[in-house]
């Protein structure tokens, strides 16, 4: 794999729609299909920082930070491409634009996911109810400790 992080551009935003509509239907199978519209997208990054993973010129993830709340809102990764370190890449990736501790929320039902984030060293902080269900804040100390 040629993992390459970058700046979001324009060009991106259809594919990012796409991969962010596949991968939520795909790990958030609890919820109703017509929480999953393809448009979301842009208003849920709207007034953020978004970095993207490429594979040489496929669009393998995305994060979206709000630096000035030092919280990661968004971070998806194709499902082909998960567990191939693509996540912390993408997670590595913002540490010049927040300062720690850094905070994120994870679906409670998105096991997968949460287990990811303990595993690298992310500590829950809190339990909080949003329309897709139960999340977890999570904070984390200091620098990504994925190995």
């Amino acid at each position: 794999m040629q993992l390459q992080i970058r700046e979001f551009n324009e060009t991106d935003r259809g594919d990012l729609r796409k991969l962010y509509l596949e991968v939520r239907r795909q790990s958030f199978g609890w919820l109703e299909k017509d929480n999953f519209i393809k448009d979301t997208f842009d208003r849920d990054t709207e007034g953020e920082t978004v970095l993207v993973a490429v594979n040489g010129s496929e669009i393998i993830g995305f994060i979206s930070v709000c630096p000035q709340e030092n919280f990661i809102h968004h971070i998806y990764v194709a499902t082909a491409y998960q567990r191939q370190g693509v996540g912390e890449a993408l997670l590595r990736s913002v540490r010049d634009l927040v300062e720690y501790p850094v905070r994120l929320k994870c679906l409670q039902n998105n096991t997968g996911a949460v287990e990811f984030y303990k595993k690298g060293g992310w500590i829950p902080k809190n339990l909080g109810i949003s329309a897709e269900g139960i999340y977890i804040l999570f904070e984390l100390q200091k620098e990504i400790v994925y190995s």
